[in-house]
């Protein structure tokens, strides 16, 4: 299940896939992830954090606009703990109303076992 569910990023909301089994957060590469701003149809660079069944995506925004886009994201090749891969991605539209990078206080670090990769595109 994608977040935002309502498919619109709003203050506090985060970009978020949830699975029904825990995901193989080891094996996440920058090659399984694109975030598209569908209005400008420019790519985004992003983070992705791990933990337990939930993958976590942070797209940089830093010097960009993009108050009212609609934005893509795509994952693909998530594997579960037993090696087993969907085959097919996973991917959802939604319109950012606001930004989704976390806040300097929001610890999410500790509530995610983090895989950081920064996307060149």
């Amino acid at each position: 299940m994608p977040e935002p569910s309502d498919l619109v990023l709003d203050e506090g909301d985060r970009i978020v896939a949830v699975f029904n089994e825990n995901v193989n957060c080891f094996k996440i590469s920058e090659s399984q992830l694109t975030v598209k701003n569908l209005s400008t149809g420019q790519t985004v660079d992003a983070s992705v954090g791990c933990n337990g069944n939930s993958i976590m995506v942070i797209p940089d925004l830093s010097g960009m606009t993009f108050e009212n886009d609609n934005f893509n994201v795509e994952i693909s090749g998530i594997e579960d703990l037993y090696g087993n891969a969907m085959t097919d991605p996973v991917s959802w539209t939604f319109v950012i109303k606001a930004d989704p990078t976390p806040s300097g206080t929001e610890d999410t670090d500790m509530a995610w076992k983090t895989v950081r990769m920064i996307l060149s595109r």
